[in-house]
């Protein structure tokens, strides 16, 4: 992969230094379900109280959570739990 520096000459990069990022993972409610085993209406009760992540509208019947937004509630409850935060 070439870029070009500053100075307008181009630099090759190797492939330590090449990033690869992953496109966030969406989950359907019942995929959020499985990992954090709250039912429907604890959901959507922990997002209108602002304690859980919010989702995301995709298609106009459709919702979906960011996989990330999850994992971060769920190791911040942890950390509650055990009284670390």
């Amino acid at each position: 992969m070439k870029t070009i520096e500053p100075s307008g000459q181009q630099a090759e990069k190797t492939n330590s230094e090449k990033v690869r990022t992953r496109p966030d993972k969406y989950l359907r409610r019942h995929e959020v379900s499985l990992l954090t085993k709250m039912g429907k209406s604890a959901i959507y009760e922990g997002m209108r109280n602002r304690t859980f992540p919010l989702n995301v509208r995709v298609a106009p019947r459709t919702v979906v959570w960011i996989e990330r937004d999850i994992v971060a509630w769920q190791q911040e409850r942890l950390k509650k739990s055990r009284g670390e935060a």
